[in-house]
């Protein structure tokens, strides 16, 4: 999808012209897994999903608390996504 927004000046004359095309199709969307050590409980879920999520917002971040196990669908390379979730303090395996 493709939406244009067009600026004119008084004169009907424009001026600027933005076009904003589907992101989706820049940049590929893939689903991985990372196995998260350090995750005990629900305040960990929400610090790890609120990390990806602030790195990007369409991210669908779902996490199995009892496997140590989330699975993140985005935009984000897997090594972006691996240093959030070490910037909120958890390790990921390799």
């Amino acid at each position: 999808m493709e939406v244009t927004f067009r600026v004119y000046s008084w004169s009907h004359q424009p001026v600027l012209a933005l076009t904003v095309m589907n992101s989706s199709a820049a940049f590929p969307i893939s689903s991985e897994q990372f196995q998260v050590q350090g995750m005990t409980c629900q305040h960990c879920v929400r610090a790890v999903t609120q990390a990806i999520q602030a790195s990007d917002a369409q991210a669908q971040v779902e996490v199995d608390l009892a496997a140590g196990r989330v699975t993140v669908r985005s935009a984000l390379p897997r090594d972006r996504i691996t240093a959030v979730i070490r910037e909120e303090g958890y390790s990921v395996a390799a």
